[in-house]
């Protein structure tokens, strides 16, 4: 497999390169997708609202995502894909910039909501063009898309913590110090602006590559398949679709730690400075970025069948010790963060890789299984924005608190 992946590459040293640049595009949605978590309670003190109403943006976000990638999925296959991509690079760059000077919860909603739009028409865009352009190696391209997506993710929290305040989000601060938390809620600007900038640089990259090469288009897509005999309709249907669905229950906990990492730390029974809330989620980015390359070497020796199992149980591990003991135990906090991370880090090109060798992957089954990923990203953000602001000392060890929630409410 490797040295049909660098033959391509020797022959192809324009289409690697306009690949490249697509994935670094790819790269500057992963910070956006990481950048939200920091910031959420700094969103949350600038247009002056509760952290349930704010994060009703992020699920609009998601939903605006979702309707992205049915846009991109519908642009006809006579149309050049690269210039959308291009456009939405351009759009979702500026909107980024404009988006932590909301000072009201319906400007944040349509900054975020466009934001979102431009992420789901690049995510399925860049994945569609990898597709049309590598015949043979096309999931793993797709993997290292999703490579960097997660480098920039990695970054999206690190570049937040030279900005964002580390004072206590308390109600009974004085005078000096509420001055003293405007001015670093005001500074929550210059992460966003510097995501705005790498993402206006790296689609000025792709255009240039485009430009230049102008006569490099597009190839249309080939139906290449490992399997000759194909199943039947139906199977193939069900295949994709059960898909789909596994991934959509894997949103829950990517959600919990992509989202919502640096608000638990706050407000739970731990209270842990938004600093490590900000470290927790470098952690699970850091964690689900590296280990896509074990997981991208073990496709050789190892059935994908396996690897998912292996994923799957992983991340059922972190779930379980994330709801039983995170709130008690900052080493079990760390510790499900990490598990987690390592569990859903290359859980979808897996599935990817297995549907290959028994279906032909087109963009329409790509767009399915990450409309079904996405949709989760629209509804777990408003029970966990709830949960967070009513129980977020809630810990199931607690045999007292747990039979209290069963509990009639006192009067």
């Amino acid at each position: 497999m490797a040295s049909v992946i660098w033959s391509e590459i020797r022959n192809e040293k324009v289409k690697f390169a306009k690949t490249i640049s697509a994935c670094l595009i790819l790269s500057s949605v992963g910070l956006l997708e990481s950048i939200y978590n920091p910031t959420l309670l700094n969103l949350t003190a600038v247009v002056k609202s509760s952290l349930e109403k704010v994060v009703f943006t992020l699920s609009l976000r998601s939903l605006c995502f979702i309707v992205g990638i049915l846009c991109g999925n519908f642009i006809p296959e006579s149309l050049d894909k690269q210039r959308f991509i291009i456009a939405a690079g351009m759009v979702q760059a500026m909107i980024a910039a404009i988006l932590p000077f909301s000072r009201t919860i319906k400007t944040l909603a349509l900054c975020s909501a466009i934001v979102g739009l431009m992420m789901g028409t690049l995510e399925i865009l860049v994945n569609a063009l990898i597709l049309e352009l590598w015949e043979n190696s096309n999931v793993i391209f797709i993997q290292l898309a999703l490579l960097l997506f997660g480098l920039g993710a990695c970054a999206g929290p690190m570049i937040s913590n030279s900005f964002l305040n580390s004072l206590n989000f308390t109600s009974n601060l004085t005078s000096d110090q509420e001055s003293l938390l405007r001015m670093k809620e005001l500074a929550v600007k210059w992460p966003y602006d510097i995501i705005a900038a790498y993402s206006m640089i790296t689609t000025i990259l792709f255009a240039v590559l485009y430009f230049v090469k102008s006569e490099d288009r597009t190839l249309p897509i080939r139906n290449e398949c490992v399997n000759l005999d194909q199943p039947s309709l139906t199977r193939r249907i069900a295949m994709v679709y059960l898909s789909a669905i596994f991934i959509h229950f894997a949103m829950g906990p990517s959600m919990i730690c992509r989202h919502f990492l640096t608000a638990y730390a706050v407000k739970s029974s731990l209270h842990l400075s938004p600093t490590k809330g900000l470290q927790l989620t470098s952690m699970f980015w850091i964690s689900f970025t590296a280990c896509k390359l074990p997981f991208l070497f073990s496709l050789s020796f190892f059935d994908p069948r396996n690897l998912i199992f292996t994923a799957q149980v992983a991340t059922l591990i972190g779930c379980i010790t994330l709801f039983l003991f995170a709130d008690c135990s900052e080493i079990a906090l760390w510790t499900a963060v990490l598990i987690i991370g390592f569990g859903l880090s290359s859980m979808y090109s897996l599935l990817l890789n297995y549907l290959k060798t028994v279906i032909t992957l087109t963009k329409s089954i790509i767009t399915i299984i990450l409309f079904f990923n996405y949709a989760g990203g629209f509804t777990y953000p408003l029970l966990m924005g709830a949960f967070i602001d009513k129980h977020a000392n809630y810990s199931v060890v607690n045999i007292k608190q747990k039979f209290r929630l069963f509990l009639p409410t006192q009067v």
